[in-house]
């Protein structure tokens, strides 16, 4: 199992791609790249199948680029969509305040999400993401129409959270039926990201190149580190 996950290394010049094992929060991989896409994603899954990576599950964002290296690398893998970042985005996209009701009761239904463990709530979950998009169907087709003919969606936040948790949810209740599983990608968000971005700011003075060395050796450390069972 490896959870997948991106951190800017150089602020707007350099991202770290990094690959983690869930039962340790150790690095099992990790690259560079200008940004993350699918020509960053795709040699370093390469590189991690060479070195015989074969995983059962990937956890990760929904990126398209990472989702489509994940297929093209490892096609058996099956996808656990990372939770807290549908819900972020989705918040993101709602506001603390919607302006419509179809805007407050997705928004509840988001909050939802993070409550989900058994298949009983997964199977509720769904029903009511159906029902939601069913009733406000109509809703959600509304048009402003300009001059020339040209159109767009009034509610495009709606319909954008709407596409969200649609194409998240066949990847987003993989833990459900295997405890196995993550949810979430925090195990390197939280465990090495977090840190790198510490390490990052604290070195705000030194050249892209010596903060991709800082990022490097700190990770090697994290790497060759002794096991420890992760219990979060």
């Amino acid at each position: 199992m490896i959870v997948l996950d991106a951190t800017g290394v150089v602020k707007r010049l350099a991202v770290a791609l990094l690959a983690g094992d869930p039962a340790t929060s150790r690095p099992v991989g990790w690259g560079f790249a200008p940004r993350e896409c699918l020509g960053a994603w795709l040699p370093f899954l390469l590189a991690l199948a060479e070195r015989e990576a074969d995983p059962e599950f990937v956890v990760c964002d929904g990126r398209k680029g990472l989702l489509k290296a994940i297929r093209a690398v490892w096609p058996t893998s099956r996808i656990q969509r990372c939770v807290i970042h549908v819900h972020r985005q989705a918040m993101a996209w709602l506001t603390r305040n919607p302006q419509a009701e179809a805007g407050w009761e997705v928004r509840r239904l988001v909050s939802a999400l993070l409550l989900v463990r058994t298949t009983d709530d997964r199977d509720e979950w769904l029903g009511r993401l159906q029902s939601w998009e069913m009733r406000h169907s109509g809703f959600l087709r509304e048009r402003i129409f300009g001059d020339g003919g040209r159109w767009w969606y009034t509610h495009r936040r709606l319909r954008a959270v709407r596409s969200l948790l649609r194409n998240a949810a066949p990847n987003l209740f993989r833990y459900v039926d295997d405890p196995r599983v993550p949810r979430t990608s925090n195990h390197v968000e939280g465990g090495l990201n977090a840190r790198l971005k510490e390490l990052r700011h604290s070195h705000r003075g030194v050249t892209r190149r010596q903060h991709m060395a800082l990022a490097s050796w700190y990770l090697h450390l994290r790497a060759t580190k002794k096991p420890t069972r992760n219990v979060t």
